[in-house]
């Protein structure tokens, strides 16, 4: 369940995603992962509503919901543990 969000890696998708939206291919050249393990991690990020998708030509460029609540919950902790 939502044990599955708190990766390592999905963790770094994450924290990308909260500076910009871009596309999934993006993430995996930029933060060095396959782009199938970010395909996955946006698929269940998509199914906690953490991210949506929007069309910019072809590309599906990826946005991280800033109104989720759960979003909101993960980033105090995030910001949590950065200030240790």
């Amino acid at each position: 369940m939502i044990h599955e969000i708190f990766t390592k890696k999905n963790i770094e998708i994450l924290m990308f995603l909260s500076k910009e939206s871009v596309h999934i291919r993006d993430i995996a050249d930029i933060l060095h992962i396959s782009p199938g393990k970010v395909h996955s991690a946006v698929q269940l990020f998509k199914k906690y509503k953490l991210v949506t998708e929007r069309k910019k030509k072809n590309l599906k460029i990826i946005e991280l919901n800033n109104n989720s609540l759960l979003w909101k919950k993960i980033k105090q902790l995030l910001e949590m543990e950065v200030k240790k």
